[in-house]
């Protein structure tokens, strides 16, 4: 009866893996440009502004809708709980945009 794992089939059996292995590190990156290539494009990101220069409607020649400031309004680091996360962007100075917002124009 003849075994199935001999030493010689075990020492084919690893050379194979590693000619397998060296052949995937020389051509991955020639097979990642052709997959890239020929996959469908994707989308490009539409960022955010981040400033009002990088804002359109904050750009001259825009002006926005005058709209009487709320003061009855308490101050939301007031209202706010002292639980939950810590804000981690700093919001000083912008105000809420939306004219039916209940801080609209407070930048509080």
């Amino acid at each position: 009866m003849q075994r199935w794992f001999t030493l010689e089939r075990c020492i084919i059996l690893i050379q194979i893996g590693l000619l397998a292995w060296l052949l995937w590190r020389q051509w991955r990156p020639r097979l990642k440009r052709l997959w890239q290539q020929h996959v469908k494009p994707r989308l490009r990101r539409r960022w955010k502004p981040k400033a009002p220069e990088d804002c359109p409607a904050c750009q001259p020649g825009v002006h926005w809708a005058q709209h009487p400031i709320r003061r009855d309004v308490m101050p939301y680091a007031q209202r706010k709980s002292r639980r939950g996360r810590r804000k981690s962007i700093d919001t000083h100075g912008w105000a809420c945009l939306n004219p039916a917002g209940y801080y609209f124009g407070i930048t509080d």
